[in-house]
């Protein structure tokens, strides 16, 4: 592991919570949020069940 993958990491975690944000205040549906998101899509059905 080094900086870069860290950095990387840290970006799609990033993405995510912003996802959660935008479906959360209804600015994004949540298929819309499955799409964009850089995880498969049971990850991601799982942030945004929180």
């Amino acid at each position: 592991m080094d900086r870069d993958f860290v950095r990387a990491q840290r970006a799609e975690l990033a993405l995510v919570a912003e996802l959660c944000r935008e479906v959360a205040a209804g600015r994004l549906g949540r298929e819309q949020a499955l799409a964009r998101s850089p995880y498969p899509e049971e990850f991601m059905a799982a942030a945004l069940a929180r």
